[in-house]
């Protein structure tokens, strides 16, 4: 028997491995070069139009939301039912004959030309105008106030002025864009005023709400239209510490401290509870996961607390200061009413006594103005230092990896006491709903020249304003999902928008 040597079946290991993939290749090549058979499509049997109807899902979702909205006994289920699972087969029987469309919206502007854009607004249309025929004669949906939200919402939230890259119509939305006046000589001045708008925009809102609670009017329409809420809980435990008469006013201060202590802590565990995710539990998460220091507990547990202390402390701050400049205010000033009662001055008292009411509800706006603007200006102020909060804790949770935290990223990290120009904003817009509702519903029902119309025709003018806004809000929805701009994980969040993409 002849052994190969070790040399010998090297070799043939080799040659034979050479072959093999030799043979491959050129069988790979004989498989490319064969015409590759199709299998000749058996054609489909054409289904009945019956049948493509009772097979729809749509249909199915129909047939669910009748059911669900007929047990709870809702009005309109029809309409409702339409308005809830009927968007995506209209949009799929235009798109069907979209070739018409072009022709029947024929527009100066190049948008509504293109026929995926007329689809959807067609079928947006279609879907509000559902809407409209579920919630106009249902009396117990404050469309007034779902129009207010839906408006503020978009305008001031969801696509404001600032955000240049959302232009869902060139010709309606470029005028309120900041960008379209960059080239102009205003734009600076705008934009430092937009910048800074709460400067602005709580002064004059807390004005109105301190006119409205203050004014004495005959049948106390502003008192009876104010907000339960911010009547009961924020102004009332302030105000009625605070008598005026003719020749003294009082302060129970005691009372007021109360009060103020109160207030903290409610709001305390409002903050602990809403920040406790965040600043607790995905923290020691990270930790535990190797994405921190493992002795850094402590720190962040205290951090924590100071951080609830020092915010609770800064919201309370900003309820309890304007109402007390404002009382301060109206204590060093009252005697100027004694002096307008008086016919020392023939012509001023004269003037003030035809009108007493405008001049008193101008008197309360000054004040209003003043304790709002003096109070945002101590809040960015900072007067009180935030013991205990280390922001170079907070730097290092900031952070990712292994990076160095200088004094500067330290510095950086905002005071625990200061509240940020998003919290103003919310809440401003908060107060915007709150005075335009109030102010509305004593025009519309009250006021003798808007009385000369019928409740049910503003009933049908606040339904059509309501279903205008929930279709700009599906335009913004389908603008945003097409485009993909940067703002869609902010845009999705808003729950106008996740119902505009249900429905949709």
């Amino acid at each position: 028997m002849i052994v190969p040597s070790p040399s010998t079946r090297a070799l043939n290991e080799l040659m034979s491995s050479s072959i093999y993939n030799y043979l491959e290749q050129v069988e790979t090549k004989q498989q490319q070069k064969q015409p590759q058979q199709k299998e000749e499509a058996k054609p489909q049997p054409i289904k009945p139009l019956y049948r493509k109807v009772l097979g729809h899902q749509s249909l199915h979702n129909w047939i669910k939301w009748m059911v669900i909205l007929h047990i709870v006994r809702l009005q309109n289920p029809i309409q409702w039912a339409n308005f809830l699972s009927l968007n995506k087969p209209i949009r799929q029987l235009l798109s069907h004959y979209r070739s018409w469309l072009p022709m029947m919206l024929r527009s100066k502007g190049g948008h509504a030309k293109d026929p995926p854009n007329a689809v959807t607004k067609l079928a947006n249309l279609t879907t509000c105008a559902f809407l409209y025929f579920a919630t106009v004669d249902m009396n117990s949906f404050p469309k007034d106030y779902a129009l207010v939200s839906l408006f503020s919402a978009y305008h001031g939230e969801l696509n404001p002025p600032s955000r240049s890259q959302i232009l869902i119509s060139d010709s309606l939305s470029k005028p309120f864009k900041l960008s379209t006046y960059k080239s102009t000589s205003i734009y600076s001045p705008l934009m430092k005023i937009y910048q800074n708008k709460e400067f602005v925009i709580f002064p004059i809102l807390y004005a109105q709400i301190l006119s409205n609670y203050l004014t004495p009017t005959k049948y106390k329409l502003n008192m009876m239209y104010l907000s339960p809420f911010l009547k009961r809980y924020i102004l009332n435990p302030i105000w009625i510490n605070f008598s005026l008469g003719r020749n003294y006013s009082r302060i129970n201060w005691k009372n007021l401290a109360g009060n103020y202590l109160l207030h903290n802590v409610v709001i305390a565990v409002l903050v602990a509870v809403y920040s406790f995710k965040d600043r607790i539990l995905d923290r020691f998460y990270a930790i535990k996961y190797g994405h921190g220091k493992t002795d850094s507990e402590g720190s962040i547990l205290q951090n924590y607390a100071a951080y609830v202390f020092h915010k609770s402390s800064s919201i309370t701050n900003l309820i309890y200061t304007p109402n007390l400049v404002s009382i301060l205010f109206i204590a060093m000033t009252s005697p100027l009413f004694s002096l307008l009662g008086s016919s020392k001055y023939p012509d001023l008292h004269q003037f003030y006594v035809y009108n007493q009411k405008s001049v008193f509800k101008t008197y309360t706006k000054i004040i209003g103005f003043v304790a709002g603007l003096a109070t945002i200006q101590l809040n960015y102020m900072q007067l009180f230092p935030d013991w205990g909060y280390n922001k170079q804790v907070e730097a290092e949770h900031n952070t990712t990896g292994d990076t160095v935290i200088y004094e500067e990223d330290a510095e950086e990290v905002p005071a625990a006491r200061l509240l940020s120009k998003q919290f103003y904003n919310d809440l401003n817009m908060y107060l915007f709903k709150l005075v335009v509702l109030s102010k509305w519903r004593i025009l519309k029902t009250y006021h003798p020249l808007f009385s000369k119309v019928q409740l049910s025709w503003w009933n049908r003018l606040e339904t059509v304003l309501m279903c205008f806004g929930f279709f700009k809000m599906m335009s913004l929805n389908d603008f945003v999902n097409s485009h993909k701009t940067l703002d869609l994980e902010r845009i999705s969040k808003d729950s106008m928008i996740r119902m505009a993409n249900f429905v949709s």
